[in-house]
């Protein structure tokens, strides 16, 4: 059963970019909004397509011999982070597109056996909102931060024997979220100086995010949940529940919205100024997997290569 659409003659809906690759992996707006980054993850040769926010016209293509699977904007817009699917993580000067440095996570060691490794993959990246770190995450128990200016390991907080699914700092800098899922499938929110862990709760997530006033805690979970954690409170909530999958979550800028990709090939809505989920958005006819919100709040696209625009109220 399928979620009907709902107020979508309140948005504007159109084929926003054409790729002549597979499946886009992951997309994000550039800080200013002036751009919108793509990545394929089975398209190789030719990496990370750039196109121009207002008329979806491709402007760059960085090229990467080798599949590239996320992406991240620094906060100032200055930098591309891409993961290759070597554990990897690649950094791109914008204004030149021209790599500048590169990481490389160790493989990680089965019960620290010497010949027994996982072949392994960057599963998720995150820049910390003053650009400073970027966290990473795999398909081992470990997450790191790592210094962005001499690429040297900062942390590393062991999450057990669960693979690393979604990383996000909070809006102060001063915590980071980690999902880990396979056994535990567990949330904690650590202290980024004690390195301690302040907050738990039980989810099986592959999307984490914060709310812009970092007290709220979003995701989409395993029993088909769109969820809202009040740290303060300790209370989860359903905001939605749905039939299908929820997949990446987002907020807006503003703290207004937040919105999540569904494998009902819908993005859905929730209006915070409502209490309500005030949208559901349907584009083409493919799972929605990976979404952006443009950071002015009045766009979102999904990786189907649609755009929803909001129109603006008579």
């Amino acid at each position: 059963m399928l979620h009907p659409n709902l107020n979508q003659d309140a948005w504007e809906t159109g084929y926003f970019f054409k790729w002549d690759g597979g499946r886009i992996k992951r997309l994000e707006f550039s800080p200013d909004g002036n751009m919108l980054a793509t990545v394929d993850s089975r398209y190789k040769d030719i990496g990370v397509a750039l196109w121009d926010a207002d008329t979806g016209m491709e402007k760059h293509r960085i090229s990467y011999p080798g599949a590239l699977t996320l992406l991240a904007f620094s906060p100032d817009g200055t930098t591309l982070a891409t993961a290759t699917s070597k554990k990897c993580v690649c950094f791109w000067d914008i204004p030149t597109l021209e790599m500048t440095r590169v990481l490389t996570l160790e493989p990680w060691k089965v019960f620290d056996h010497p010949v027994l490794t996982r072949q392994e993959w960057v599963t998720t990246i995150a820049f910390s909102p003053d650009g400073s770190l970027l966290a990473t995450g795999s398909n081992d128990p470990l997450a790191c931060t790592w210094d962005v200016i001499t690429g040297k390991k900062v942390h590393v907080f062991d999450c057990g024997t669960q693979w690393v699914h979604s990383v996000a700092f909070s809006p102060d800098g001063t915590k980071l979220a980690i999902a880990s899922n396979f056994s535990g499938n567990t949330i904690r929110v650590w202290n980024l100086h004690t390195h301690e862990v302040l907050h738990e709760t039980q989810a099986r997530t592959s999307s984490i995010a914060f709310s812009p006033d970092g007290l709220l805690l979003a995701w989409g979970d395993g029993h088909r949940r769109l969820c809202l954690w009040d740290m303060n409170t300790n209370i989860v909530r359903t905001l939605v529940q749905g039939h299908y999958y929820f997949n990446q979550v987002v907020f807006s800028r503003d703290g207004h919205l937040l919105a999540a990709g569904s494998n009902d090939r819908r993005i859905h809505v929730w209006d915070f100024r409502e209490d309500k989920e005030s949208a559901i958005l349907r584009g083409g006819h493919d799972q929605i997997t990976s979404i952006a919100i443009s950071p002015d709040g009045t766009s979102i696209v999904g990786d189907d290569g649609y755009m929803h625009r909001r129109k603006a109220k008579e």
